[in-house]
């Protein structure tokens, strides 16, 4: 299906090297443990202070920093998503998927991560390494051996879709959303997605009238997660959905949900789901 959500995406796929994972304890989600190595990483290699202080700096409005990883505005979402990452052996494969304007900064976000993964700490030890960087979509090299090749970052135009009317939905990382009813998919998806739409696509309003599934809770998992600093905790859940008699709308919904997340906390990887 043709793009209908009014916003363009794109997104590149970061591989670096790491060293061993602690032992014990084996940490079991790494999403907190990464948005910090990325905003690290690109807040280094924009700003030229030591810390931030994007609120009375006059270089704001044009810096990469607020404008995609930290908003200014409290009520604004990161125009990044830290969607996916896995580990082979000691490397780690991390993909940021990154919404209309926010393409301009995969330069200076790449080169913030060659320049200072060496000097970052992956669970209190040193030198990890990047070793490529691809374009999220055609798999093209965009970096390697320190260097950026002649391969561009591709927009994605045509959006994923659900098939068949049945769907089992399995949360890939928890959920965190305040609509925890019978269906907890589909506010937190319809809102999140109508929030990009405002802030990075056509800002048009999507109207849906009656229902786009029936959903059934085959299992919830609640979980805690803690957000680098112990007192900061994230409340989620991993979800096991069965949905039935899926119209049309409802599949695009779906499917724009696979790229988007749905939920809060996207950032750290949260509300990512795939269908079977």
């Amino acid at each position: 299906m043709k793009a209908c959500w009014g916003m363009a995406i794109s997104g590149f796929t970061a591989h670096w090297r790491i060293p061993q994972m602690p032992a014990n304890p084996s940490p079991d989600y790494l999403g907190p443990q990464i948005r910090g190595i990325l905003g690290q990483a690109l807040f280094a290699q924009t700003c030229p202070f030591t810390t931030a202080n994007c609120r009375s700096c006059t270089l704001a409005a044009h810096c990469h920093y607020p404008n995609v990883f930290k908003p200014l505005d409290p009520t604004a979402l990161p125009a990044y998503i830290l969607h996916d990452w896995w580990l082979s052996g000691q490397t780690l494969a991390v993909t940021v998927l990154l919404l209309g304007k926010a393409s301009t900064s995969t330069e200076p976000w790449v080169r913030g991560l060659h320049r200072q993964l060496p000097n970052l700490a992956w669970f209190g030890k040193r030198g990890m390494r990047l070793e490529q960087v691809v374009d999220w979509r055609s798999g093209s090299c965009l970096f390697e051996r320190g260097k950026f090749t002649r391969a561009q970052l591709t927009f994605c135009d045509v959006w994923p879709s659900a098939v068949g009317q049945n769907s089992e939905i399995k949360f890939i990382t928890p959920l965190a959303s305040k609509h925890q009813q019978a269906d907890p998919l589909i506010g937190a998806l319809k809102t999140r997605l109508q929030r990009l739409r405002n802030q990075f696509g056509d800002g048009e309003d999507f109207a849906i009238d009656g229902p786009l599934w029936h959903c059934q809770i085959v299992m919830q998992q609640s979980v805690k997660l803690t957000l680098g600093n112990p007192s900061r905790q994230v409340a989620a859940s991993y979800y096991k959905l069965q949905l039935n008699h899926i119209d049309t709308i409802g599949s695009q919904l779906l499917g724009a949900g696979l790229w988007l997340h749905a939920g809060a906390q996207t950032g750290i990887g949260l509300g990512r789901y795939c269908m079977e």
